[in-house]
């Protein structure tokens, strides 16, 4: 499937099952972000050091509570409601 055949399939897309997708990519984010706080600035003998060979693989503590999203996330979710506001601002809403 070609990228034109990719837009026009996305276009034709029901709206609930795109909303879905969209929200699952930010939820996405938002728990990768907490996976990967704690270990954001660290260099890999560290992570290894701490967590092991596999990394790290649940959630711990950063920025005093465990499963802490960071700056990261919270600017990606300013960005969508930038988005949300302008496209309903110029009612280009479907």
């Amino acid at each position: 499937m070609g990228y034109a055949d990719r837009v026009l399939a996305f276009e034709k897309e029901d709206a609930v099952e795109r909303t879905d997708r969209i929200v699952g990519c930010l939820v996405g984010g938002a728990v990768g972000d907490a996976l990967g706080a704690p270990t954001e600035f660290m260099r890999w003998s560290r992570i290894v050091a701490r967590y092991g060979p596999d990394g790290i693989v649940d959630f711990d503590e950063a920025y005093g509570r465990r499963g802490a999203i960071t700056d990261d996330i919270q600017m990606t979710m300013f960005t969508v409601e930038g988005i949300l506001r302008t496209i309903e601002s110029s009612g280009d809403v479907g």
